[in-house]
């Protein structure tokens, strides 16, 4: 059975997936000419490219926009996610049930016992006794 990854362990992977692609776009821009490339010149500027080693403008500007593609599509999840956590966050603090308030905030958040009881400003040891008195029904 395949398990659902948490908003905060999404946040976590768009923070690793954003780093590595920046890396990777960086890596591309090296790799289009010679150390010493101007900011002035294009990747178009066939005298720039060297043979040893470094790949062609035209597949460098492929995979580079594909790079910008990716990190644009990543920024627009992130911004959809945190409207989505927004959204959760509101309908959590607006709901009595203190057992469907730890519920989301603790399995669907991805927030430890002691951060859910600092968000909705109770102990942590009566956090702790309810979320084992759920535990222990399912």
């Amino acid at each position: 059975m395949a398990t659902s990854r948490t908003i905060r362990e999404e946040q976590a992977y768009i923070r690793d997936r954003r780093k590595f692609l920046t890396k990777k776009r960086e890596r591309l821009i090296g790799s289009a000419g010679p150390n010493s490339y101007g900011k002035g010149q294009s990747y178009g500027d066939a005298d720039a490219i060297r043979a040893d080693h470094h790949q062609e403008a035209e597949s460098v500007m492929t995979e580079l926009m594909r790079v910008n593609r990716d990190l644009k599509d990543l920024r627009k999840y992130e911004n959809d996610l945190n409207n989505h956590l927004d959204t959760i966050h509101a309908i959590v603090m607006s709901n009595n049930d203190l057992n469907f308030k730890i519920r989301v905030l603790h399995d669907i958040i991805g927030l430890n016992l002691r951060e859910v009881a600092e968000e909705l400003d109770m102990s942590y040891d009566y956090i702790r006794h309810v979320s084992a008195e759920m535990n222990e029904k399912n």
